[in-house]
């Protein structure tokens, strides 16, 4: 899809590094956090707190991954 912000490659990079280091929903809040902002983007802590959460929850699924950093992914 032309209008992704994050591309399959980059979500399987930070899948690895969450499935390397996954622990708590902080960590991996923290972690988004830092992949978002290091592609250009802002983020809230709260969303992605939220997001941390859910793909926790999902096992760290690769779809979810991606949903999540496209939704929380803010254009600055």
């Amino acid at each position: 899809m032309c209008d992704e912000k994050f591309t399959d490659a980059e979500v399987s990079v930070l899948r690895y590094q969450l499935l390397r280091t996954m622990s708590d929903p902080m960590e991996v809040a923290e972690i988004l956090r830092d992949f978002v902002v290091s592609q250009g983007y802002g983020v809230s802590s709260n969303t992605a707190l939220d997001a941390a959460t859910r793909i926790g929850a999902s096992g760290c699924s690769f779809a979810t991954i991606h949903e999540a950093l496209e939704a929380v992914a803010l254009v600055m």
